[in-house]
């Protein structure tokens, strides 16, 4: 199973929206949309002729950072609740 399919399967076993999910972590519902298709969101420029949309694979530093979150909002739900 792959890491996207992993992080869905996660989210869905906790009953977790996409959009209760991004207020928890504070990534937008578009990025964790993304993060579940395992790309990068498109970033779209112009050229002489038309748009061009590119949609990169996630880098691993950027799957850390979201898996960091996740697991903090597994420890909140499960009671913990981070506090410096």
């Amino acid at each position: 199973m792959t890491e996207h399919e992993q992080a869905k399967q996660w989210r869905e076993r906790r009953g977790l929206s996409k959009a209760r999910l991004a207020e928890l972590t504070g990534y937008s519902y578009e990025s964790i949309h993304h993060f579940e298709k395992g790309l990068t969101p498109p970033r779209t420029w112009r050229s002489r002729t038309a748009a061009k949309v590119k949609q990169r694979v996630i880098d691993p530093y950027v799957w850390h950072r979201y898996k960091t979150c996740c697991a903090g909002v597994e420890a909140r739900l499960g009671g913990t609740e981070f506090n410096w």
